[in-house]
């Protein structure tokens, strides 16, 4: 007997294997790199290179910036 996954599964597993497509192209030194993904018993991991310093929200939370979190993100992608 086959179970039927919720709409939103399939939802989910597309829109993942486009941000897998999308970031899988983007090569840039300010751009964490994936590095590979992986999926099992119906878990996925995304594999991504090591960043010595944190993620993004992290830093911006340690220099007490979140009131300027718009305008960070908005510079940073301008950069990009």
């Amino acid at each position: 007997m086959t179970e039927r996954l919720p709409h939103n599964v399939f939802r989910a597993a597309t829109e993942l294997r486009r941000e897998v497509a999308n970031h899988s192209k983007l090569k840039h030194q300010n751009i964490i790199q994936l590095m590979g993904v992986v999926f099992e018993l119906g878990n996925y991991g995304v594999i991504l290179e090591y960043a010595p310093h944190g993620d993004l929200w992290r830093f911006i939370r340690k220099f007490c910036l979140v009131c300027h979190t718009r305008v960070i993100i908005g510079k940073v992608m301008e950069y990009v």
